[in-house]
């Protein structure tokens, strides 16, 4: 999980690096010449022509605010996830150490019962020693299968969050080229 966690926040803080830059520019520049159309058809002032130019310059300031929407959007679905993410990897980089603890505690009950067959420990210590590192085990394994359970419901939850808000930002660029493919009706 571990690769895993770093490799995804690596992929998505790239991706906020594309919204809020080259997507951003590229339908800033697809607006440009869409208003820079209708600036050249504001020569021909027929009615019907007026229209038309009206139409082309929405066209531009549409794909101007969708541009805006890209380098809004990270706030809504990437940088939540990706604090989540970062969450884990901090949760995670703490698990080499838990384990070394948990070796050790192995380790030392291992020891005393060598030490109570040779008749250096009584045999009350060596129990004492055993139930200790049974609770070390113990508190291990219920670790892991806590982070286990959580981790299922935040990734979860996190998902749904993200996926969320990729559908609503996507109609919400529907919304703005519908609205904007409506101003040719009359064109």
């Amino acid at each position: 999980m571990d690769d895993g966690v770093r490799d995804g926040v690596q992929v998505m803080l790239e991706s906020c690096k594309k919204h809020r830059g080259p997507y951003k520019r590229e339908y800033q520049k697809n607006g440009h010449v869409f208003q820079e159309l209708g600036n050249a058809f504001s020569l021909d002032t027929r009615p019907s022509a007026m229209h038309l130019t009206e139409a082309m310059k929405h066209t531009g300031k549409t794909y101007d605010e969708i541009g805006q929407l890209f380098a809004q959007q990270p706030r809504a679905d990437l940088e939540p996830f990706i604090e989540e993410i970062h969450e884990y990897k901090g949760i995670l980089s703490n698990f080499p150490e838990i384990i070394e603890v948990h070796k050790g505690a192995l380790k030392r009950v291992k020891d005393c019962q060598k030490k109570e067959g040779a008749g250096k420990l009584q045999e009350s210590e060596a129990v004492a020693i055993s139930a200790r590192g049974d609770v070390i085990s113990y508190a291990l394994l219920a670790e892991i299968n806590h982070f286990q359970q959580e981790r299922v419901t935040d990734f979860k939850l996190s998902t749904q969050k993200y996926l969320r808000e990729q559908i609503a930002f996507y109609q919400r660029i529907v919304q703005k080229l519908e609205g904007t493919l409506s101003q040719y009706d009359d064109a």
